[in-house]
C-alpha cells in the first residue's frame, strides 16, 4: 500500500465522535464498521511500520501516528491482529509530541509487548 492509498482508505470510513472524552476532542473508527476486516488490519500494519512515534499525556504514553490531509490516526495497540479501534483527531488540535526511539525509557519501549 501506499501513503495515499492508506490515507485514502482512512477517509472513507465513518467515525464516532468520542463523547467519554470531550475535553481531548477525537474521533474513532472501529473494525467492524469496515466493509472488509482484512484490509483494515493492513492499515493498521502499514501505519505502525510507516508511521511516526509520538507521546501523549502525563504518562508521555507512546504511540505510532498518520497525519494524513487534516488528520492525525493512531491505533491503541502494536499488533494489528488485536486491533479493534482507530484513532483520529484534527492535526490543528492534537497535543502528541514527536519522539525518537533513542529518546524511550524501557517501559515505553515495551508497550503493548
Amino acid at each position: 500500500m501506499t501513503r495515499d492509498e492508506v490515507g485514502e482508505l482512512l477517509e472513507k470510513q465513518k467515525y464516532k465522535f468520542a463523547r467519554t472524552m470531550p475535553w481531548i476532542p477525537h474521533w474513532y473508527t472501529l473494525k467492524d464498521t469496515w466493509d472488509d476486516g482484512n484490509q483494515y488490519r493492513d492499515v493498521i500494519a502499514w501505519i505502525l511500520e510507516n508511521g511516526e512515534l509520538r507521546q501523549w499525556g502525563k504518562k508521555k504514553t507512546v504511540r505510532t501516528y498518520f497525519d494524513y490531509g487534516i488528520w492525525r490516526y493512531w491505533p491503541m495497540t502494536t499488533d494489528p491482529e488485536e486491533s479493534i479501534l482507530l484513532n483520529r483527531c484534527k492535526i490543528e488540535g492534537c497535543k502528541s509530541t514527536p519522539v525518537g526511539s533513542d529518546h524511550l525509557t524501557i517501559e515505553q519501549q515495551l508497550i503493548d509487548l
